[in-house]
């Protein structure tokens, strides 16, 4: 699991995003990292919910609401080579 001090380190990573907008990026639901690292989707859900970089989207589906995470690479680059 990613410690707080990994994520903090994440948050102040020189250059993270800066120069990047939202159509450059590529996203990651918590489904694709949960299958290109192997492990489950409840797990990926848990390390990323909380990074701001993180988009959150509500939905709601046969009336179940639930979050849906989108994931930027550079974010997910960045916890793997911490972990």
């Amino acid at each position: 699991m990613i410690s707080q001090l990994n994520r903090d380190a994440a948050l102040e990573e020189p250059g993270y995003l800066e120069n990047a907008t939202l159509a450059e990026n590529r996203y990651y639901t918590a489904d694709q990292l949960a299958d290109l690292w192997k492990v489950s989707p409840r797990m990926i859900e848990r390390i990323f919910m909380d990074y701001p970089q993180v988009i959150k989207v509500d939905t709601v589906h046969r009336g179940v609401q639930r979050i849906a995470l989108k994931i930027p690479e550079g974010l997910a680059k960045l916890v793997s080579q911490q972990a």
